[in-house]
């Protein structure tokens, strides 16, 4: 199995928002390796899109450094969409996300998930 790393960009077939039986090789950002589990390895990623419109929690990656780290243009992690699949599904890495953006993405990531536990009754 690949070894895979919190904060690494890999290609993962993502299903569609608008048709969840169809599936597109996208960029994703890796948030958590869970490989003590005894039957299945997973990891948990959030999609990183070109097409998307930001949004609250989203982060952006400017095309310069988005060219930089492996992206075809200007791009937006979308916090928000939290997937978990086995790893062994994974494409290829693409490239590292740089610490400063990483330290973006946390902060978005932890107030996004303040919000969702701040709403549970």
């Amino acid at each position: 199995m690949p070894d895979v790393k919190v904060g690494e960009i890999w290609t993962f077939l993502v299903p569609l928002t608008n048709d969840n039986t169809k599936y597109k090789a996208r960029p994703v950002l890796i948030v958590s390796v869970n490989e003590g589990f005894v039957h299945y390895e997973s990891i948990n990623y959030v999609v990183i899109s070109s097409t998307s419109l930001r949004e609250k929690y989203d982060v952006v990656i400017r095309d310069d450094i988005a060219s930089r780290i492996g992206l075809q243009s200007t791009s937006i992690i979308k916090t928000t969409n939290i997937y978990t699949e086995n790893k062994t599904s994974l494409g290829h890495k693409i490239g590292e996300l740089p610490k400063g953006i990483l330290k973006q993405f946390r902060k978005k990531y932890q107030a996004f998930q303040e919000y969702i536990l701040n709403n549970l009754k």
